[in-house]
């Protein structure tokens, strides 16, 4: 049948890709060129040597990305947990007899923290008179997990066929998803050894180059054009371990089930 048009008055919320950006997010851009430049300018005046300026603003850069590596990995996991334990919900309010629509509308106010947010994006886009595919793979894109991937697949297949057992299987999909979270969370764990050590040599090799410097005579071969040559050298291989120890210990990226956005339908309000 024809798209329905938004019910009056009620908007869903903004798509993530339109909103702005989180506090943060925001505040990490606010600070990270000015601290760059910053630290650039200061070693420089304060060494005399040109070569610590990108040293040094290099140095700034790349250590929010090298502390931030584990965040987003145990937000993304925390994220997967909480969609199974949504998927759980709605299995056990399905058993009651309510129809697939109400059911995931309903489980706004009782979502994971994880995921409330999209969960309530969920609910307003049906309260909108979204149709239950666009809606989940809306939700889909925003989450951007595997794990949730095959939840929502599940969710979207049972609103197109309408069959009976959907408890039972979005059951069995949220003790698969613990599963999965289980299993994530014991490589993360892993991982988290090697990355340690790798911060680890970072500060203490930092700290030592910071106390070199305050010895001219120690350093002072390096303030020829040949020794800031040779800084340089060390401070690129240097660069380029730390890289790669940090490539080691991030999560690979994972294919996806709905990772292409469906639209909104025509002549339905999209997301602003």
């Amino acid at each position: 049948g024809s798209a329905r048009t938004a019910a009056p008055g009620c908007r869903p919320p903004r798509s993530p890709r339109s909103m702005p950006p989180r506090s943060s997010s925001a505040a990490a851009g606010t600070w990270r060129w000015p601290a760059t430049l910053l630290a650039g300018v200061l070693a420089w005046a304060l060494t005399g040597w040109p070569v610590t300026a990108p040293a040094a603003a290099g140095i700034v850069w790349a250590a929010p990305a090298l502390l931030a590596t584990a965040n987003r990995e145990k937000h993304a996991i925390a994220r997967a947990e909480a969609v199974g334990d949504w998927a759980r919900r709605i299995s056990d309010v399905l058993l009651l007899g309510t129809g697939l629509e109400q059911a995931l509308a309903g489980s706004a106010r009782t979502a994971p923290a994880a995921i409330t947010l999209e969960v309530q994006r969920l609910a307003a886009r049906l309260q909108a008179h979204w149709p239950v595919e666009p809606a989940l793979r809306a939700m889909a894109d925003e989450i951007a997990d595997p794990t949730a991937d095959a939840v929502l697949a599940a969710l979207i297949l049972a609103g197109q066929r309408r069959g009976p057992g959907l408890a039972k299987a979005l059951a069995g999909l949220a003790e698969s998803t613990a599963e999965q979270v289980a299993t994530r969370r014991r490589i993360e764990a892993d991982r988290a050894r090697p990355r340690t050590t790798a911060r680890a040599v970072t500060f203490i090799t930092i700290a030592v180059v910071v106390l070199a410097l305050t010895n001219t005579d120690y350093l002072a071969p390096y303030a020829t054009p040949l020794g800031q040559l040779l800084f340089a050298a060390v401070a690129t291989g240097f660069a380029a371990c730390l890289w790669w120890m940090n490539a080691l210990t991030r999560p690979a990226p994972r294919a996806r089930a709905l990772a292409v956005r469906t639209p909104s339908p025509a002549g339905q309000e999209a997301l602003p």
